[in-house]
């Protein structure tokens, strides 16, 4: 995001060179000097499509040979549940030091999925932003090549209360979030509900159990399920 990943010049030429010159060249990802690589919005997919390539399937992880539990359906040192911005955040931070892990979302295809106002940051998320990115994750530097407009909420006033925003290409976003997970070492992505955790006679938590009853071991579990679940709206006098 400007000021918080790159400058301003380079996302917008990023922005120009993706919806231009890549829509009409068919090329799908590009490398420019200075500015490395990115992927560009070609031949967008329906949120039926997934550009998701290395899923697999919860059911073959006891075949898999680099799977090793004769107990469970495979064993991770991370299992995250929740493919939002804080699950792809957690996994790939897991991911970066070495350790193992599991994605688990109900709806691969929906990975990256931004809502019907997609911008990222603005006054206090601005921040948030620029704290991920300091921790050199995905969120950031994905925004920045899926920009369509930028903007310095509260610029007249003080630091402490500016919010760098922008506005993102819903349908590019997806595309780079899903192309980077697929591509990313250690982080394994599949399709399921957890339904229990699996918890052991001393209170440790050792895994996850499946909406489909398959226990699936780790050592750590990170759950970002949002803020829907048992969720209640008080409306009126009720």
């Amino acid at each position: 995001m400007k000021l918080m990943y790159k400058s301003n010049c380079v996302s917008f030429m990023k922005n120009i060179f993706s919806k231009y010159v890549c829509k009409y060249s068919n090329v799908k990802k590009h490398t420019i000097p200075g500015f490395g690589s990115f992927v560009g919005p070609i031949g967008p997919k329906t949120q039926e499509e997934t550009y998701i390539t290395n899923a697999i399937n919860i059911k073959d992880l006891k075949e898999n040979t680099m799977f090793n539990s004769e107990k469970t359906y495979g064993d991770f040192d991370v299992i995250v549940i929740g493919a939002g911005h804080a699950g792809c955040e957690a996994a790939t931070a897991a991911a970066r030091v070495g350790a193992k892990v599991l994605l688990l979302t109900q709806k691969i295809n929906t990975i990256g999925v931004l809502s019907c106002n997609p911008s990222m940051g603005g006054v206090g998320k601005g921040h948030l932003v620029r704290e991920i990115d300091a921790l050199d994750g995905i969120l950031p530097r994905l925004s920045d090549i899926s920009s369509i407009n930028y903007r310095l909420l509260n610029g007249s006033k003080g630091p402490a209360v500016q919010g760098p925003r922008a506005q993102l290409d819903r349908e590019v976003y997806r595309k780079n979030m899903q192309l980077t997970l697929s591509n990313y070492d250690n982080l394994f992505i599949s399709e399921g509900s957890v339904g229990d955790l699996l918890i052991n006679e001393k209170d440790t938590i050792e895994g996850v159990i499946t909406e489909d009853h398959l226990q699936i071991r780790s050592k750590r579990v990170i759950i970002t399920t949002g803020t829907f679940l048992g969720g209640i709206i008080h409306i009126g006098k009720h």
